[in-house]
This record gives structure tokens, C-alpha cells and sequence, in this order.
């Protein structure tokens, strides 16, 4: 990627008791999906077993990139024994989720403090 375009996503990685928390903010796109991935993909293989949520409350957009990123962590994880939980999807995202049938592959939750409550129990 060039240097004068930024990313359109920011990522920020923190735990929570067992769970590694991501929350994403901005668009889910082709230009900050790499980023993220390779992030994440950092922070579960630290992990045993990797209980990861991904907050995408702050998200405005996700693009097949997107979807792309979380058909492979949630393969990765898997592979590892461990859980992904999708949280805090809302309009577009939500649509996007459901259209494709993501709801349907994924834990998804309403929010990440109710997917921590759920992980750490």
C-alpha cells in the first residue's frame, strides 16, 4: 500500500480475563484487511487454546475482504481448539453478516462485554 494512503480500519488488541479482545473501528476493506489479519494472526498463536472476540461495534463497513478475514481466523482458530465470537455487528455490517450467511458460521453476540461474560465463564 502506498504511504499516503492510511489505513481505513484501526485495530486495538487488549485482554480481558481468558479472552484476547479485538475491536475494530472505521471500514473493514481491502486496504486494512491485511493489517488485521496479520495482527490477529500474531495474537492467537500466543494463545492456548485462543478465545478471540472481534467487536464490531465501531465498523461501518465490511467488504469481501472483510468477510474473507473472518472466514480465516475462524478456520485458524478452530485448527487450535479454540473460539471466535463476533460482536456488536449493526446495520450494514449486520446485513452483509446475514446476506452471506456469516451469522450462520460464526458466534455472534449482541455485545463484546456480554461475549467476554460468555468466554470467561
Amino acid at each position: 500500500m502506498p504511504l499516503d494512503q492510511p489505513y481505513t480500519v484501526s485495530l486495538s488488541l487488549g485482554l480481558q480475563g481468558r479472552c484476547l479482545i479485538a475491536r475494530l473501528s472505521g471500514e473493514l476493506d481491502f486496504n486494512g484487511t491485511p493489517m488485521v489479519r496479520d495482527r490477529i494472526a500474531r495474537a492467537i498463536e500466543a494463545a492456548d487454546p485462543p478465545l478471540l472476540i472481534i467487536d464490531m461495534a465501531d465498523v461501518t463497513l465490511c467488504d469481501s475482504a472483510g468477510l474473507s478475514l473472518f472466514v480465516s481466523v475462524h478456520r485458524s482458530i478452530k485448527v487450535l481448539g479454540g473460539r471466535l465470537v463476533v460482536s456488536g455487528l449493526h446495520g450494514r455490517c449486520l446485513d452483509v453478516f446475514t446476506i452471506t450467511g456469516m451469522t450462520k458460521l460464526l458466534d455472534v453476540r449482541p455485545t463484546a462485554e456480554t461475549a467476554i461474560d460468555e468466554l470467561n465463564s
